[in-house]
């Protein structure tokens, strides 16, 4: 029983439930598009976090049960990186924050069926540490794509130190590029094969998470 993964991840699911509450709770009295897009990120990453819980819990269960909860898990992540993208998107992009939004989603869901079809055994077990298998054209093909999209916001919040005027606007963008920076290392998850790389994708994820929230806090006071 993978007892340190199960700790790590609930308490990773925890904090995400907290930090999208308190967000929407902003987003009911400030009606700011930024805190229901950031709300909805952490929301996403609850129900991630929560469902390799199951799957981390199951190991004695059916291992089809095993790996479509993983990759349902898989599918989360998807739709909290398409939430993500839309927070620079919305600041000056608008117009394409949704079409962004639903490419990505689409990517999630066909991803989640072709690897349910080409995957096999889901879990290899090393130093206590579940290493999540997945089909490795794809993996490859998503690790690409994710790390480029979390490295497109991390110049794009890291411009906005240079040109923005105010000091609080300069504070938030390098909150947000170092937040996305994080993000960026924390997409090596779809492609780790030791425990050592998978914990440093979980540790960048967690406090990525935690300066983006942040950031966009300290902006708004929520």
């Amino acid at each position: 029983m993978p007892i340190i993964n199960i700790i790590v991840f609930i308490f990773n699911g925890l904090w995400c439930c907290l930090c999208g509450r308190r967000l929407s709770r902003s987003f009911i009295s400030s009606q700011n598009q930024l805190h229901r897009n950031l709300a909805d990120f952490f929301y996403s990453l609850t129900v991630f976090f929560w469902l390799v819980v199951f799957s981390s819990s199951a190991l004695f269960f059916d291992q089809e049960a095993i790996k479509i909860s993983f990759n349902l898990a898989v599918l989360s992540i998807f739709i909290a990186l398409a939430f993500f993208i839309k927070i620079p998107l919305t600041i000056k992009f608008p117009s394409l924050a949704q079409l962004a939004f639903w490419i990505i989603l689409i990517l999630g869901i066909t991803s989640t069926f072709v690897d349910l079809y080409y995957a096999s055994f889901p879990f290899n077990m090393i130093g206590g540490w579940i290493v999540w298998k997945r089909f490795l054209p794809l993996s490859t093909v998503f690790f690409v794509f994710s790390s480029l999209m979390s490295l497109v916001s991390t110049i794009f919040f890291s411009i906005g130190i240079f040109i923005s005027e105010s000091k609080k606007a300069k504070s938030l963008s390098f909150l947000l590029a170092v937040a996305s920076f994080l993000l960026t290392i924390s997409t090596g998850f779809w492609i780790a094969e030791s425990y050592l790389f998978l914990n440093i994708t979980y540790i960048s994820a967690a406090f990525g998470y935690f300066l983006a929230y942040w950031a966009i806090s300290k902006k708004y006071n929520i």
